[in-house]
């Protein structure tokens, strides 16, 4: 099962008594994928064929996103898009940051082979997954993006990259 329990733990716990960092500060000091992908739901993989991954863009000042939530959007979507990535013949994510005031939106392109019409309707349902069969512990990562993006009057929309494979695009306000 891997670490799916500690990864759903992490995500909705609200920090008590923790010193407030803001997101500018979290991006700054977390440049490794590494340390993006500690709530992730999936078990660490070693590293395969060479792959790409670009991130772009900034966190608006004012988004107020707290810092785990962060770590929980950036980890699973970039964690999921190099899982998508596993036969693919050009191994690239895209992450892509934007917003003003205190709205974010994230963009994470893969160039994987993307997601059908019918997988596209279940991926974000929690328990539903790619990876295993239903009920194995997987399928938490997507469901754990949607809490948060709801905690934070946001929403989540997947698609076709301009790479070929999906895009998944998380919004976030100021709330919560």
């Amino acid at each position: 099962m891997g670490r799916a329990q500690e990864a759903v733990e992490f995500a909705t716990e609200e920090p008590a008594g923790r010193p407030a960092c803001s997101p500018t500060r979290w991006w700054a000091r977390s440049r490794t994928l590494s340390s993006r992908r500690c709530c992730s739901a999936s078990p660490p993989r070693p590293p395969s064929r060479a792959s790409s991954l670009r991130i772009s863009g900034a966190l608006p000042a004012g988004a107020g996103i707290p810092p785990r939530d962060l770590v929980t959007v950036l980890g699973n979507l970039i964690d999921n898009a190099f899982d998508a990535l596993a036969d693919a013949r050009t191994r690239r994510v895209d992450v892509r940051l934007s917003g003003t005031g205190d709205r974010l939106r994230v963009q994470v392109d893969d160039s994987g082979p993307g997601l059908d019409d019918a997988a596209a309707a279940r991926v974000l349902d929690r328990g539903w997954t790619t990876k295993a069969e239903p009920g194995t512990g997987r399928g938490l990562g997507l469901a754990l993006v949607v809490q948060v993006a709801r905690r934070h009057d946001g929403d989540v929309v997947v698609g076709r990259s301009d790479l070929g494979g999906a895009r998944f695009t998380v919004t976030l306000g100021g709330a919560g």
